[in-house]
């Protein structure tokens, strides 16, 4: 072991959850510098790298910033019909992981009882970006579809369809990842 490195297994575990605590507080505090006083996320005119705040911050316990920032996105990021709107909010989501942003404004939306935002955005994953025949999430926006499907977007589909009460997508999801695990040829060696 070297000389930064600690050994966890020695360290008493109060001064370990306090450290744990302290790396927390910085990371919030580093979040939190960076939403302005509406509730806008710095950046949020280039890059929309901020569809995780609402639900990272509510279980962080900044309800009231995860808010001020889910009222944000849904007057500048969101259609009414519960999708990304055109330019900067949809822009990094039309060739890949079209469903990310949706599936993590759900469940952030879910977390802070905004069950009306939560459930937009679920019917427009179910509408547009489920494909009902395999339950997999498609990777691209309907307009730049290809029909490819991958595990993480189908995963975070999956879980904030069961964090929002929406079993049929869960259902389907659950199919995708079943079927998939059933095709392995080399398990328990490779996953493909």
């Amino acid at each position: 072991m070297t000389p930064d490195q600690t050994d966890t297994a020695t360290l008493d575990p109060g001064a370990l959850a306090d450290g744990l605590r302290q790396v927390r507080d910085r990371g919030v505090g580093w979040l939190l510098a960076h939403i302005d006083e509406t509730g806008k996320p710095a950046a949020a005119d280039v890059r929309n790298g901020y569809y995780r705040l609402p639900w990272v911050l509510a279980v962080a316990g900044e309800r009231e910033t995860a808010a001020k920032v889910l009222s944000w996105v849904e007057r500048n990021a969101l259609t009414a019909a519960g999708d990304l709107r055109e330019g900067v909010p949809r822009e990094a989501f039309t060739s890949r992981w079209a469903t990310y942003p949706h599936s993590l404004l759900a469940q952030g939306a879910w977390a802070l009882e905004r069950y009306d935002t939560a459930l937009a955005l679920l019917q427009t994953i179910r509408s547009s970006f489920q494909d009902h025949d395999t339950g997999g999430a498609f990777m691209e926006r309907p307009e730049a579809r290809t029909g490819r499907q991958f595990i993480f977007p189908t995963a975070q589909m999956g879980l904030a369809a069961l964090a929002t009460g929406q079993r049929d997508v869960a259902a389907g999801a659950f199919g995708w990842f079943d079927r998939l695990w059933a095709a392995q040829p080399e398990l328990p060696d490779v996953l493909y």
